[in-house]
């Protein structure tokens, strides 16, 4: 069950510099003394709601016993006459009548605070944008709408209850997990801000695969850039680097997981750290196309870099070389493609046609997509005699496998083609996740989207989600590189600083105050059926091995009420958004429509 909340008063509820304000009050007694304040509110153009009447409604209203009608209930003035209101009437409830309380709410919590008053003892009615600015030139219309507005939070802020907000400590320490470009460029930054970084790389080495052979424009510079980061981190003392290791587990929370690493010995060593950083990176794939991985005569666009870097006589003997683009990308099975797929494919055109200028080399593309490749190395392939068919758009070049590694392939394009045979083909083929992320996602509770790579906050629950591109829903992981999609290395960098701030950002403030609007389950009352567990969409359910009875951690827990909803024994509650709370709402509005 939730933890305990800390004893009212604690300086840690609430908005406002807490060190100046005074104990807080109970706010439990009964009958409740509330008062409503109407806010004229953008008083520069013109109001359909008459605000006279909406306070001669209030002041009807049941344990209303103060009304006031203010300019600005969110500025100076305004703030002013809540708090002396609040101690001259002794008032344990606020209503503002006024705008959103999206933006405005924090402000009036902290009056409330420093009048003495829990800030979660305030209701607002948003008599604005859902009255005023709903009905304009309509005067009637939008008074009886924002005089039930009024009604109805009224009957709310009755049954509101005093609600603490924890305070947790944060460690310093950040998990990287992945030794790519990106993860070591997170390392180095979080370092350089005096944070204690773990850098998990399940290879035997840094680099990812930027070290790889590569050919395209720009691989050299890579690849040096990755050893010269790796010398960096030899270096610094901040980061300690597992090679060969792997991520065998996690828990806790944002700015304290527990997690464990085993090394390539098998020897699990323990790790306490505040963020996490997820740059694993993606992978060539192999799809099972063109007797890839069956043939000899048929490869990958990156085995053919190898191939030409250690001179293979194989290669050097080939006369016809066929490539096909985007083979597997971008089809049922895979939508995307490796977005540098391109540039190598090229660049290796290029490096065969410049080893052997008597050499065919055919490259073969979709009609319908154009190269993202830079235009002078493509000019350069076309200048060494490089031919480039395109074939109709979905329908690929049909391979026919013969006795050793000659190939026959057949472009699908409208009219005839001919047999080109080809000694060697050369599959483009799609940047998939690396090895081990559906495992990782599931050990830190994080999603994945259909093409596998791992997926930021759901656009549909966090509307925000745009404004964070490198943070997962789960509060303290962050995510940067190719793990998140395939990445060009000045996109992987980018991110890798970004995610490294956002995560040093979180750590910097050594203590963390959860949210006290949270869910809490009545154990008492649960019947372990699993449905908490499983409609959450941050995963923060579970079921606590001792009690065997599901468990939520407020410091977690976003209050989005989803498993609160879907609970078939009603033994989760909503805290500031209660069963009561919501059924004497709509009994105040059912009471007023009639």
């Amino acid at each position: 069950a939730a933890r305990a909340a800390a004893p009212p008063g604690t300086p840690s509820a609430g908005a406002g510099p807490a060190a100046t304000a005074p104990p807080q009050r109970d706010g439990r007694r009964e009958p409740p003394r509330m008062g409503v304040f109407v806010c004229r509110c953008d008083s520069t153009r013109p109001n359909p709601v008459d605000l006279d009447e909406v306070a001669r409604t209030a002041a009807a209203l049941p344990d209303v016993v103060h009304v006031e009608t203010v300019d600005y209930a969110c500025r100076a003035d305004g703030l002013a006459t809540i708090r002396a209101a609040i101690g001259q009437q002794d008032l344990d409830r606020v209503i503002v009548a006024g705008c959103s309380p999206r933006v405005k709410e924090p402000a009036i919590q902290g009056a409330l605070r420093q009048a003495g008053l829990n800030p979660f003892l305030l209701e607002m009615a948003n008599i604005r944008e859902h009255a005023a600015w709903a009905h304009v030139g309509q005067p009637r219309q939008a008074t009886a709408k924002a005089c039930n507005l009024v009604c109805m939070a009224a009957a709310r802020a009755r049954l509101l209850e005093p609600l603490q907000r924890r305070e947790t400590p944060l460690g310093d320490a950040a998990l990287v997990v992945g030794g790519g470009v990106a993860g070591m460029t997170a390392a180095l930054a979080l370092a350089a801000m005096d944070h204690p970084v773990h850098l998990v790389e399940r290879g035997p080495r840094l680099g990812g695969r930027a070290l790889h052979p590569d050919t395209s424009a720009g691989a050299r510079t890579a690849a040096d850039h990755a050893l010269g980061l790796a010398r960096r981190l030899s270096d610094e003392p901040a980061v300690t680097v597992h090679l060969g290791a792997e991520l065998t587990r996690s828990e806790g929370f944002a700015g304290d997981f527990v997690s464990s690493v085993r090394g390539p010995d098998g020897e699990v060593a323990t790790v306490e750290h505040g963020a996490i950083v997820v740059a694993t990176g993606a992978r060539e794939g192999r799809p099972a196309l063109y007797g890839l991985g069956t043939q000899a005569g048929v490869v990958t666009q990156s085995e053919a870099a190898r191939l030409l870097a250690d001179d293979d006589p194989g290669l050097a003997a080939a006369d016809r070389i066929a490539m096909v683009l985007c083979a597997g990308a971008r089809d049922e099975s895979t939508a995307c493609c490796s977005r540098a797929s391109c540039a190598q494919a090229i660049g290796n055109a290029v490096r065969l046609k410049e080893e052997r200028p008597e050499r065919e080399v055919v490259v073969w593309r979709d009609a319908a997509r154009p190269f993202a490749v830079d235009r002078d190395l493509l000019a350069r392939a076309q200048e060494l005699g490089v031919v480039f068919d395109d074939y109709a758009p979905g329908a690929a070049p049909r391979v026919v496998l013969k006795d050793g590694p000659v190939l026959e392939a057949r472009p699908t394009a409208g009219g005839d083609s001919p047999v080109v045979p080809a000694d060697l083909l050369v599959l483009t083929t799609p940047t998939v996740p690396s090895e081990g992320t559906e495992a990782l996602a599931a050990l830190l509770g994080v999603p994945l989207d259909d093409d596998g790579f791992f997926r930021l906050s759901d656009r549909d629950l966090s509307p925000d989600a745009n404004l964070r591109p490198v943070e997962f829903a789960r509060e303290g992981i962050y995510l940067c590189g190719a793990a998140a999609y395939p990445t060009s290395l000045p996109e992987a960098i980018t991110q890798a600083y970004a995610a490294a701030g956002r995560a040093a950002a979180l750590l910097v403030r050594r203590v963390r105050t959860a949210a006290a609007t949270v869910s809490e389950v009545d154990q008492d009352q649960c019947v372990a059926c699993l449905t908490c567990v499983r409609v959450c969409p941050f995963g923060v359910p579970v079921i606590d091995p001792e009690v065997r009875k599901a468990s939520i951690e407020p410091a977690i827990c976003k209050g989005c009420g989803i498993c609160v909803s879907q609970c078939p024994v009603k033994a989760i509650e909503l805290h500031h958004s209660t069963d009561a709370q919501i059924l004497a709402v709509e009994e105040a509005l059912f009471t007023e429509v009639s």
